[in-house]
């Protein structure tokens, strides 16, 4: 997350068994998959656990991401506040980095 808010506590919740490592901290998230395989186009899991804070509820959070995956990476995120996962959006990667915005209020309300 580039600013908007502060991600407390980020913990990797699971990743898939395709995955050659994966780290949270400092508001970034990573994971690493065999040139093999990204160059088959196959898709690795990174599931992310945060605490957002600091963020304003009509402000906008700003993130980058990053790839260096042969095709295309899909983001999406959740919100988790009822218990169950519910999509909020899905951002496409078709090049090496992607800035974009989300409104704090899909993240933090019901």
């Amino acid at each position: 997350m580039k600013s908007g808010g502060t991600l407390i506590d980020p913990q990797i919740v699971s990743v898939s068994a395709e995955a050659t490592n994966s780290g949270a901290g400092d508001g970034r998230f990573s994971i690493n998959q065999t040139i093999e395989r990204a160059n088959s186009s196959a898709s690795v899991e990174l599931i992310v656990d945060a605490f957002l804070s600091d963020a304003q509820t009509n402000g906008q959070l700003a993130f980058l991401i990053e790839s260096g995956a042969i095709g295309d990476t899909t983001v999406k995120f959740f919100n988790y506040l009822q218990g169950s996962p519910i999509e909020v959006t899905s951002v496409l990667l078709n090049d090496m980095s992607k800035s974009f915005s989300l409104p704090v209020e899909k993240l933090i309300l019901p």
